[in-house]
């Protein structure tokens, strides 16, 4: 009966494999390099990647919110999401090269990707003007193994609605596991503001890369409970997750964060109302006069902190009152990245210093009136804005085509958004705009868009964005030739 069901090669290769595994388990014991263990599951992975690419996509969605940064020697690796993220991302163009047809070309031709794909040629050219020349080549292999599974394999991969239920839920599960496991340790330290960041041990680094994280993804709940009637396990499921991330969020205790969930609530009626344009254009308008004032007369030196009152809080209370009154340590010690950025700047507005190389620099450029109890930056972070660190690293072309590329990311998404007739594509449309606010508000006070648990949301929600604008657009050019006909 086996043998009807099952080729007799198939079971001479398993047979094969197994007897292959349990000489190297025995090898690696008796000669006790551990190592040999990896073989067997990498020829595994090698062959389930080559006869099925999409298990590891989903493979790799799964481990995104449960994986955890490593120190190999002077090495910071995310494990495993890197490792599959750089496995993906040779599959991935070698399943393109044997056929090309598995990619849809027009969202290679998208001008959003066209724009992501310019940024990181950008990248490319900018190595020989780096200060440090090995660093950029590293963030560059970086972006590719960004680009190439998050943006190109899930335009591949998540193409229809049934494609988004399971990108869904293979990040939901283990996601709500780590929100979960968060909240029942954090109760352990009475959810102290002072403790914050221990509970978040192993998954995340900190409090603002799990609340970042959860608070991007929020909006893909919100779209989740809408393909489930009232009543069966997976509405309700849904229904009180809504809650559970609400409360994640507020006991995460990070601002930004709070900042993007009443951002969601506004820029949805934006959205709707297809305003979005107005409003980008009113918000860059603000920033330009408050650089502008800043930057006149040297009008920032006005807001610098008093050193001995700027201090750590350890209430939640304490830090929302010292921030508003420009007293709280943290947000005084982005001030003192952000004085020393714009410093930078006018050193090599051109160039930049390179991607990548913000921290090995930037001390020399600080003004020490803004000096916090922080300011020896162990931690060794960047600027705290990713539109500051894009112009000191990458010049003022590298952040005009960034913020191009911002702006083209709404413009189409509202575009499209107005286009669609199918509520289906309008709800992802909306669904990605809204995780892509989130990011944005982030982006603000952070820059964390080149970690794996916020990149990784961000690229896919553009892919997924623009996957879903072409089939509204392909619609709406449907509908005009209906109408051309019946006129």
């Amino acid at each position: 009966m086996l043998n009807k069901t099952i080729p007799a090669y198939q079971l001479w290769w398993f047979a094969g494999f197994a007897l292959f595994s349990l000489t190297c388990i025995l090898g690696a014991f008796a000669l006790e390099q551990y190592m040999v263990l990896v073989v067997p599951v990498v020829l595994l992975f090698g062959y389930v990647a080559f006869i099925n690419y999409k298990a590891i996509y989903w493979l790799l969605l799964f481990t995104l919110p449960l994986s955890t940064e490593l120190d190999i020697g002077s090495i910071g690796l995310d494990m495993p999401d890197e490792l599959l993220m750089v496995s993906l991302m040779f599959i991935t163009l070698l399943a393109i090269l044997g056929k090309p047809q598995l990619l849809d070309f027009r969202f290679v031709k998208h001008p959003i990707m066209l724009l992501l794909f310019t940024h990181f040629f950008l990248v490319v050219l900018l190595i020989p003007y780096s200060e440090n020349g090995l660093v950029t080549i590293k963030y560059a292999l970086s972006k590719l193994w960004f680009y190439v599974p998050f943006l190109i394999l899930t335009s591949m991969v998540v193409k229809e609605e049934a494609d988004l239920k399971k990108f869904f839920w293979y990040i939901f599960l283990p996601m709500t596991f780590t929100v979960l496991y968060v909240l029942v340790r954090y109760a352990g330290y009475g959810f102290s503001f002072e403790e914050v960041n221990k509970p978040m041990y192993p998954f995340y680094r900190n409090h603002v890369s799990y609340a970042c994280m959860i608070t991007i993804f929020y909006p893909f709940i919100w779209l989740a409970a809408t393909w489930y009637q009232p009543g069966t396990w997976k509405k309700r499921i849904l229904q009180w997750s809504k809650w559970l991330y609400l409360i994640a969020i507020y006991f995460s205790y990070t601002r930004a964060c709070y900042l993007a969930i009443a951002a969601i609530a506004v820029c949805y009626v934006i959205i709707h109302r297809d305003l979005l344009r107005q409003v980008l254009l009113a918000a860059l308008t603000v920033v330009v006069l408050g650089v502008g004032y800043l930057a006149h007369d040297n009008n920032y030196l006005d807001f610098a902190p008093e050193y001995t009152k700027t201090v750590y809080h350890t209430e939640f209370g304490d830090h929302l009152r010292a921030t508003v009154s420009l007293q709280d340590v943290s947000s005084m010690e982005r001030v003192y990245r952000w004085v020393a950025a714009f410093r930078m700047i006018a050193d090599r507005p051109v160039t930049g210093f390179g991607p990548g190389n913000f921290y090995p620099y930037y001390m020399r450029y600080t003004v020490s009136d803004f000096r916090t109890y922080t300011s020896d930056n162990p931690e060794r972070s960047t600027a705290h804005n990713y539109f500051l660190l894009t112009l000191v690293e990458q010049g003022l072309p590298g952040l005009f085509i960034f913020l191009l590329t911002s702006l083209a990311i709404f413009f189409y998404g509202q575009q499209a958004y107005a286009r669609a007739t199918d509520p289906m594509q309008r709800k992802v449309i909306m669904t990605t705009m809204l995780a892509l606010v989130c990011v944005y508000v982030n982006l603000l006070l952070s820059d964390m868009i080149e970690t794996d648990k916020v990149g990784s949301l961000y690229y896919m929600s553009i892919a997924i964005m623009v996957v879903f604008a072409i089939k509204a657009q392909d619609s709406y050019q449907k509908r005009l030739k209906e109408g051309e006909q019946k006129a």
